[in-house]
C-alpha cells in the first residue's frame, strides 16, 4: 500500500483506496474501460488521449494514447478470464495496434482485470511479442499499476472518480439523523428477528479476519462512533429491532462469504449494502462505516477468529 500523506488524509486515503479496489473487481467490459480511461485522463491531463469506437472502423485497436510516453493502451475486462480468449485478444489486439499505430507507440499495455494476475501462457505470450518486435514491446497493467496511477491523483479528482471521503471530523459530528435513514432502509428489507447471538467482540478480530490495511483503517474508524448506534437501538420503542437487524446482517454476511474470495471484498459488499453503490457524500459514508463496525464489533458480521484469505497484494 502507498504511504499515507498525513494523519489527517489516513481516513480518506484508506477509503479511496477500497473503492478502487471494489471498482476494479466489479467493472467489467465497458465499465471497466471507462474507469480506467477517467482515471489515467485525469492523472495526464492534456497528454492522454481517450479513444473511443466510431463507425465501421471501431477505436482501430485502441483505446487510449499517452503522447509523452509513447505509450498505447487495449483494455480487456470480462466476466471470467478465459485463456483461449484472453490469448486471442492479445495476438488480436496487438497485431491491428501494430498495423494502424506502429509509427506512433513504443509500447502496447495490456490493461486487465484479473485479480490474481495474467495466467504464465498470456505473460509468456506478451514477452515473445516484444522479442519479434522490440520497437512496440508488449506489457500488462493490472491491479497494483492502475491502483499506482490512481492513488496518485489529486484529492478533487479522486473525490470525482470515487465519491466524498470520509474524515475523523466528519464522523465526530455524526448524529441520529444520519444514521436512521440508512436503518430503515435497512428495516425493509430485514426479515423477522431469528436471535442471534450477541458476544463482545475480541480485541485480534480486525487481525484475525486478514483485512488489508485501508480495510483496518476504515474499520477503526467507524468504531469512534458505534455508541452512537448503540444508543439508538437503546432507545427504539420496538425493543427487538436491533436484533432483527443483527439477523438481516448475519444472512448477507454468509451469503457474501460464500461469493466473495477476501474478507476486503466482503467488507466492501457490506458496505454497499448498507449505503447502495456509491458515490456517497462525507456525512453518509461515515453513518455507513459506524453501522458496518456496529455488527462487526457485536459479533453478528465477519469470523470472531477470521477464515477468510487475505486480500490481494499484487
Amino acid at each position: 500500500m502507498l504511504a499515507l500523506r498525513t494523519d489527517v488524509e489516513q481516513l480518506s486515503q484508506a477509503f479511496w483506496e477500497t473503492c478502487f479496489e471494489n471498482s476494479y473487481l466489479k467493472c467489467r467490459g465497458e465499465a471497466f474501460q471507462e474507469l480506467f480511461q477517467t482515471i489515467i485522463e485525469r492523472r495526464y491531463p492534456g497528454d492522454f488521449q481517450r479513444v473511443v469506437p466510431w463507425g465501421r472502423a471501431g477505436d482501430l485497436k485502441n483505446d487510449g494514447y499517452l503522447a509523452s510516453r509513447r505509450q498505447l493502451f487495449q483494455c480487456y475486462g470480462p466476466k471470467v478470464l478465459d485463456l483461449r480468449a484472453t490469448l486471442d485478444k492479445v495476438n488480436d489486439d496487438y497485431a491491428g495496434a501494430v498495423e494502424h499505430w506502429a509509427v506512433h507507440f513504443d509500447e502496447w499495455i495490456f490493461v486487465h482485470n484479473g485479480q490474481s494476475g495474467l495466467p504464465p501462457q498470456v505473460a509468456q505470450r506478451l514477452l515473445d511479442l516484444t522479442v519479434q518486435d522490440p520497437a512496440h514491446a508488449a506489457r500488462p497493467w493490472g491491479f497494483a499499476d492502475l491502483r499506482n496511477e490512481a492513488m496518485q491523483l489529486s484529492a478533487v479528482d479522486l473525490t470525482v472518480v470515487f465519491g466524498d471521503a470520509p474524515t475523523i471530523h466528519t464522523m465526530l459530528h455524526l448524529g441520529f439523523d444520519d444514521l436512521q435513514p440508512l436503518i430503515a432502509e435497512i428495516t425493509l428489507r430485514a426479515e423477522a428477528p431469528l436471535n442471534p447471538s450477541l458476544a463482545e467482540v475480541p480485541a485480534e478480530k480486525l487481525q484475525a479476519n486478514m483485512f488489508s490495511q485501508p480495510v483496518q483503517e476504515m474499520m477503526k474508524s467507524g468504531f469512534v462512533r458505534t455508541k452512537l448506534v448503540n444508543e439508538y437501538f437503546t432507545t427504539h420503542p420496538e425493543p427487538r429491532h436491533q436484533d432483527r437487524i443483527g439477523a438481516w446482517f448475519r444472512e448477507q454476511y454468509v451469503r457474501l462469504r460464500s461469493e466473495a474470495t477476501t474478507a476486503d471484498q466482503v467488507y466492501n459488499r457490506m458496505r454497499d449494502l448498507v449505503g447502495g453503490v456509491g458515490p456517497h457524500n462525507a456525512r453518509r459514508e461515515c453513518a455507513v462505516l459506524t453501522i458496518v463496525a456496529f455488527f462487526f464489533e457485536t459479533c453478528d458480521i465477519f469470523e470472531p477468529h477470521g477464515h477468510l484469505p487475505d486480500a490481494p497484494t499484487n
